[in-house]
C-alpha cells in the first residue's frame, strides 16, 4: 500500500536525482592528462602559445587595458602552463623528452615569481626575452616528441599548433609596442611573426592531411588574419588594442580547433 509518506519520500528522492543529474551536466570536466603521443604534441605545442599569451597579458595589464580581464588572463595562462607541464611530465615517452621537460620546468620555476609582481615597463623587454627562451625550450620538447611519434600526423600537428603561438606572439608584440616598451626591435619581430604565420598557413592548406572540415577552419582563420593584419598595422599614432586582441583570440580559437582535428587523425 502506497502511503502519503511513501509518496513524499519518493518525490524527495526523485528531486535529489534530478538535481544531481543537472549538476553532472553543468559541472566542468576533470582535467585530463595526456591520452597519446599526438595529444602530447598538441599539449606541448600549446605551451609555446601560453608563453606568448602570458607576455601579451602582462603588457595589457601594464598599460591598464581591461585590467580585470588582463589579470585573469595572466593567471589562467600561468595556471594552464603549469598543469599541462605536469601532465606532460607524467606521460613517459623517452629519456630525451624527460630531460627536456625538466629544463622547461626549471625555466618556468625561475620565471613564475616575476609574473606575480606588478608589471613594469622597464622590465618588459627582459621578461619578453625570458619568455622567448622558455618558448624555445618548450619548442625543443615539441620537436623531440614529434620525432618520437615517428611520422603520421605529428609534423602537421606541430605546424598547426605553432600557428596558435604566432597568433599570441603577434598580439604580444603589438601590445608591447602600444605600451611603449623598449629594449629590442618589436617592429621587426612583429613583421617576422606575420610572415611565418602566412607561410605556415599556405603549407597547412596544401597538406594532404587537411580534411574538408579542417580546410573550412583554415578559411575562417584566413579571414580572421586579414582582419587582424588590417587592425594591427600601424597607420598612425593611434593604437586599437581591443580590435587586435579580438582578432588574435579568434585566430587562436580557430587554430586550436584545427590542431585538435589534426591530432585526432
Amino acid at each position: 500500500m502506497i502511503t502519503n509518506r511513501t509518496r513524499s519520500v519518493s518525490k524527495r528522492i526523485a528531486s535529489t536525482l534530478l538535481l544531481l543529474g543537472a549538476a553532472l551536466c553543468i559541472a566542468p570536466p576533470l582535467q585530463a592528462g595526456v591520452s597519446d603521443i599526438q595529444d602530447a604534441i598538441n599539449k606541448a605545442g600549446k605551451q609555446r602559445m601560453l608563453t606568448q599569451k602570458i607576455m601579451g597579458s602582462y603588457a595589457m595589464l601594464g598599460m591598464n587595458f581591461q585590467p580585470e580581464q588582463s589579470t585573469q588572463r595572466l593567471r589562467d595562462s600561468s595556471a594552464l602552463f603549469e598543469s599541462q607541464l605536469n601532465d606532460l611530465r607524467a606521460f613517459p615517452i623517452n629519456d630525451a623528452v624527460t630531460q627536456q621537460l625538466e629544463k622547461v620546468t626549471t625555466g618556468w620555476a625561475s620565471l613564475k615569481p616575476k609574473l606575480d609582481q606588478a608589471p613594469q615597463k622597464e622590465q618588459a623587454a627582459a621578461l619578453s626575452q625570458e619568455l622567448d627562451a622558455l618558448m624555445a625550450s618548450a619548442n625543443q620538447a615539441v620537436t623531440l616528441i614529434t620525432e618520437a611519434a615517428g611520422g603520421g600526423a605529428g609534423e602537421i600537428v606541430n605546424l598547426s599548433g605553432r600557428q596558435r603561438m604566432l597568433s599570441q606572439r603577434m598580439n604580444a608584440l603589438y601590445m608591447l609596442r602600444a605600451w611603449g616598451a623598449t629594449g629590442f626591435d618589436f617592429e621587426a619581430e612583429f613583421k617576422k611573426a606575420v610572415a611565418e604565420f602566412k607561410q605556415a598557413h599556405t603549407k597547412l592548406a596544401a597538406s594532404g592531411l587537411t580534411t574538408p572540415q579542417i580546410k573550412a577552419i583554415l578559411e575562417r582563420t584566413e579571414k580572421s588574419f586579414i582582419w587582424f593584419e588590417r587592425s594591427a598595422i600601424k597607420q598612425s599614432d593611434t593604437y586599437v588594442p581591443a580590435l587586435v586582441l579580438r582578432a588574435a583570440d579568434r585566430i587562436l580559437k580557430e587554430m586550436n580547433d584545427a590542431t585538435a582535428q589534426y591530432a585526432s587523425l
